[in-house]
Order: C-alpha cells, then structure tokens, then sequence
C-alpha cells in the first residue's frame, strides 16, 4: 500500500472494554451501511473500524466483539501517533459508557442538560 503525504501513523495502542446493557447484537449494532455512508470506517462480522478526532487528536478505533448477546463484551482499541494520558481516556471511556447507555435508556441527569 502506498502512503499518502498526509497520513499519519498511530501506533500506540490504548484498549478499554465496554459492557453494554444486554441483549446487544454487535453486528446489528455497529454495521450500518446506509446509515451516512463514508471512508472513515470500516466493517467484518465482528469488527469496526473508525476515525475520529476528539480533542483536535486524530484517532483509529477498533471495536471488537468480545461476547454473546446476552453477556455483551467489547473491546476498544483506541490508537493514537503519541501516549494518551488516563484522563483522556477516562473522558473518552465515560463518553462511550454514557452513549451506550442512553441508546437502551434515559440518563437522567444528562437528559436535563440536553436542549433540543
């Protein structure tokens, strides 16, 4: 594969795991194709990749099933061109949690905040 002038390399690897609320069908879940399709992610039973910028730092995340339906596991691979420090992490760990949950349920406090 031949490397583009501005691609950048992300070599750290940062892994978290996430527990979501059962039943929860990884594939069903995750792989969305005509759900705003574009080049930023990519998709195997089992696998996504995704791009992201979170705090003006470009990102490679791997979500992988790590679980059955009915015990949800997965794992995040969060990659990155330099060491992230916990509390970054922790920031983006409590994002993740707080999406996941308010997918399956209200979160009350957050619901407060949230204008529409």
């Amino acid at each position: 594969m031949e490397v583009e002038k501005d691609d950048i390399n992300l070599n750290i690897r940062h892994i978290i795991e996430l527990t979501p609320t059962a039943p929860f069908n990884f594939d069903a879940s995750l792989h969305k194709p005509d759900h705003f399709p574009s080049t930023d992610n990519a998709w195997q039973p089992g696998v996504r990749w995704q791009t992201m910028l979170w705090q003006g730092i470009p990102l490679g995340l791997k979500f992988a099933n790590r679980s059955t339906i009915d015990q949800p596991v997965l794992e995040l691979s969060v990659y990155s061109q330099d060491k992230l420090s916990s509390t970054y992490l922790a920031v983006h760990y409590f994002w993740e949690d707080l999406w996941w949950k308010r997918k399956n349920e209200p979160v009350e406090w957050l619901e407060k905040m949230i204008r529409l």
